[in-house]
């Protein structure tokens, strides 16, 4: 999860009917795991939380038609916070990036989109997620405090994967009154009507 000296210019949407099928390869290629129907259900119920990325393709002039090649994806659920109970909290369950478009900011940006778009909910108090114990990149690159995200490390969770070694995971959260918003560089955003 290195940072891009160059970053990509992206253009980002959100989980809709016209973007699922996206998601669903792209979970299928990266992730150890086939997720349920909830999983598309809840991660489009964030409304713009969830983001896909968009790259163009090669060669692809300026038209916005032609950014047409997924490059990663963000996918969070919204829940009751279990303290909280007027309160909500954001549970990040996926972000991924194709390896062709990795290292140019590209994940970075999908992780800042969904924080910013929580940050404007004055009921979303926090951010969390579940990393396996020995993914020291991942962790490194969420909890960094000279980094762009300053998650804090939790507890952690033993036989929390089911089919993977190590099966132990940590917590990680950031509390959104932490986090500052952020501008997305060379990021556009798909324009939806009502």
């Amino acid at each position: 999860m290195k940072e891009a000296h160059s970053l990509s210019e992206i253009l980002l949407k959100r989980l809709d009917e016209t973007t699922a099928h996206d998601l669903r390869k792209l979970n299928a290629v990266l992730f150890p795991v086939k997720y349920a129907e909830s999983f598309y259900r809840d991660s489009a119920a964030a409304g713009t939380c969830t983001a896909l990325a968009y790259a163009r393709g090669e060669g692809d002039d300026e038209d916005e038609n032609a950014f047409n090649e997924l490059a990663g994806a963000i996918a969070v659920r919204l829940e009751k916070h279990p303290k909280l109970p007027d309160k909500a909290r954001m549970y990040i369950m996926t972000l991924g990036v194709y390896a062709p478009h990795r290292a140019r900011g590209i994940g970075s940006r999908l992780l800042m989109n969904s924080l910013n778009e929580a940050s404007e909910d004055e009921n979303i108090v926090d951010a969390y997620l579940h990393v396996q114990t020995n993914n020291e990149e991942a962790i490194k690159f969420y909890c960094d405090p000279t980094g762009k995200f300053a998650f804090e490390k939790g507890e952690v969770i033993e036989k929390y994967y089911k089919r993977i070694e190590p099966d132990s995971a940590v917590v990680l959260r950031l509390e959104m009154k932490k986090w500052k918003r952020k501008e997305l560089e060379n990021a556009r955003y798909m324009e939806y009507h009502a």
